[in-house]
């Protein structure tokens, strides 16, 4: 009773938590690059599909969030479609291909988690560059609001007794969007800090939804 709670619970702020950037993108302040947030809706979709074979509920659940808030992003993004791809989106790219194609010849659930979370952990350093040098250009409380919807639901898989295994993906989505939130709380001056959660260069990076 009390993971489900706390699953449920997690998995809504995290679906929640790209509702600033939108409202940014709508306004025109956001102009997120289609291809990047199409990727990265890809690898998380792989994730979660994976996860369910797997049993892994809570990682299923997490990347489930995420991915819808990334399609809802590559939605909005239409309008500044561009087909020219960036190095990182290339990467990217070539790495939702390679889980894709272990997944159909493999069959092996735990390659392609493994090789979704590494690509989309490094198509994340872009992201902790910019909150670095521009900590105003990015949402501390789009990734507050994830990373505790992702703590909330690593609790969930641990009160479950989730499995080694099981526990890869919500530790890895609690990982990067702390050392984020860590980042821009560190850089992001204390009279200076945007409450509003607006986010004007996602564009070259990425939340942990």
């Amino acid at each position: 009773m009390v993971a489900t709670v706390l699953l449920t619970a997690g998995s809504s702020l995290v679906t929640i938590s790209v509702v600033p950037y939108i409202k940014d993108i709508i306004r025109g302040k956001a102009k997120p690059r289609f291809i990047s947030w199409s990727i990265w809706a890809i690898l998380l979709s792989l994730t979660a599909i994976v996860s369910w074979q797997e049993g892994q509920t809570a990682s299923a659940v997490l990347a489930s969030a995420s991915a819808l808030g990334c399609f809802w992003v590559a939605m909005l993004a239409v309008r500044h479609l561009s087909l020219k791809l960036t190095h990182m989106e290339y990467f990217t790219l070539i790495g939702a291909v390679i889980g894709i194609v272990l997944w159909l010849i493999f069959d092996d659930p735990m390659l392609v988690l493994l090789t979704a979370v590494t690509v989309d952990g490094i198509a994340f350093l872009p992201t902790y560059v910019n909150g670095w040098r521009n900590p105003q250009h990015e949402s501390l409380t789009m990734f507050a609001v994830s990373g505790t919807g992702s703590a909330l639901v690593l609790a969930a898989a641990i009160t479950a007794q989730a499995t080694s295994s099981q526990l890869v993906y919500p530790i890895y989505s609690v990982t990067f969007t702390g050392i984020m939130i860590g980042i821009l709380l560190a850089r992001r001056p204390r009279n200076n800090i945007d409450h509003s959660g607006s986010l004007r260069s996602v564009s070259e990076g990425r939340s942990s939804i």
